[in-house]
This record gives C-alpha cells, structure tokens and sequence, in this order.
C-alpha cells in the first residue's frame, strides 16, 4: 500500500471529478426515485423543493453541489492519510531518516489542505442552511398568516401547538437534518467504496468450519454495515414519534413552568425592593 507522493495531486484530482460525476448521477436519480414512489421523498420535496428547483434559482442547487465537492475531497484527504501512515511508520520502523522528513513535509502540506478545507467547508454549510432556513421560515409563515390560518387553526379538532414556535424550531430541524443526513450518507458510501480497494490489498483469506474465504475482512466489513444499518434503522424509526412527543410536551411543560418562574422572581424582586 504505498502511494507516489509526486503524482498524489494529478491522481486526487481525476478522482474527484470522476467521483463527483458518478455522485451526482446517482443523488439525482435517487432523488427522483424517492419523490417519485416514496411518501416521505413527496413530503421532502413539497417542503423543499421549490428551494431546490432551478426555476427559484440556480444558487442553491450550485452551493449543494459544493457541498458534495467538498465532502469527497474530506474522504480524498482521508484516503491519502490512511496513504501517509503507511509510509510514516514503515519509515520509522526501517529507521529511514529521509522517508521521515520527507513524509513530515507532505503531512504539513496534507494537515493544511484539511483545516483550510474544514473551514471553508464549515463557511459554506452554514451559509446554505442560513439562506434555506430564512426562505423556509418566510414561507411557512407566510402560509400561516395567509387567509387568516393562525386564527382558524384554533378551531381544528387537534390544532397545532405553539405554530409559531413550531415554525422556527422545526425549521431548523428540518434544514440541518436534511443537510446533515444527506451529506452524510455521500460520505459514508463513497468512503466504503473507497478504502474497499486499500483493505481489498491488505485482507488475507480466512479458513471458517472448513472453508476458506478469500479476502475475508472485506466481507466482514460489508456484513458488519449491513448488520449495523438494519439496528440503526430498527432503534431509530420509533425515536422520530419520541422526539415528536418530546418537543411537543416539552413546549408544554415549559410553558406552564415559565408563569410560575416569573411570578416567584418578580414576588422577589418586590422583596427586594420593599
């Protein structure tokens, strides 16, 4: 596993644009698939897709797509220092004093091109989220305050809690769970993909009840994600209605508490004063 230090940046940069490609295709066709046949891919994209549409503006739909740029370069980076530990502790074991300053510079190098990235990367997603949560914010509210929906609402036979505060907490929610999922899961599958090719050269073949498996650990790894993806769904989708209950309940109980904190600090305070 040893890697051309002098060519890193040529071969990084055919990998970003082919990688990036072959993302692209596939979000947007994922995409399409979920609207198309999935309730909760047609409630995704009546929130948020006429902020995402082309025909709102180009901007968004460009800064997301930096935003994947930017979370494959953060893998890129990962897999070249999986590359650079290899080099540093083979140097020091063969106690090769010119391989280790010369792998010092390029971790220097490496070290700077990632905080520079994280930063940049940091600007620009709260950036995204910043202008997404204003126009969601104004459009929700602009819905609720249209026809005089806030007063007609309290007539329903369940109205919503605190609609206002419902408005800008979920909001915020929404915006940075989406951002925060998606962004996730590029770099959770494109960094499987990826580093399968360096533990594909590492793993040795492994002899179970008598029969041997030819690069077991990659096997073991694509079992364990499988296996770890089908608890983390199976715990996680009763949270969504727990986490529903809890800032519902919590609003309310908050809001019964407050009065009473207030009257306690402002009988205080007359204490005080008398």
């Amino acid at each position: 596993m040893d890697m051309d230090w002098h060519q890193a940046l040529q071969e990084s940069l055919r990998w970003l644009a082919l990688t990036s490609l072959i993302t692209l295709l596939s979000l947007a066709i994922c995409a399409r698939l979920a609207v198309r046949f999935t309730r909760w891919g047609q409630q995704f994209w009546q929130i948020a897709g006429p902020w995402l549409s082309p025909k709102h503006s180009w901007r968004p739909l460009l800064a997301f797509a930096l935003l994947l740029l930017l979370t494959l370069f953060a893998v890129r980076l990962n897999v070249l220092f999986s590359f650079w530990y290899n080099g540093f502790y083979s140097a020091l074991q063969g106690l090769d004093q010119a391989a280790f300053w010369y792998l010092l510079g390029v971790f220097a190098v490496l070290a700077t091109i990632h905080v520079l990235r994280a930063l940049f990367t940091y600007y620009v997603t709260q950036a995204f989220s910043i202008r997404w949560r204003t126009w969601l914010t104004e459009r929700l509210t602009s819905d609720w305050m249209a026809d005089d929906a806030y007063y007609r609402g309290q007539f329903l036979e369940n109205p919503v809690d605190n609609p206002d505060q419902r408005i800008e907490l979920d909001v915020n929610a929404f915006v940075t769970g989406s951002v925060t999922l998606c962004l996730g899961a590029v770099s959770a599958l494109v960094s499987l993909v990826a580093f399968t090719a360096i533990l594909w050269g590492l793993s040795a073949p492994l002899t179970v009840a008598g029969v041997e498996i030819p690069r077991a650990m990659v096997f073991a790894v694509y079992i364990y994600v499988l296996i770890a993806t089908w608890i983390a769904f199976r715990l996680g989708k009763p949270l969504i209605r727990l986490n529903f209950l809890n800032e519902k309940l919590g609003k309310r109980i908050k809001w019964l508490i407050l009065p009473l904190h207030e009257s306690e600090t402002d009988r205080h305070l007359i204490g005080l004063s008398g």
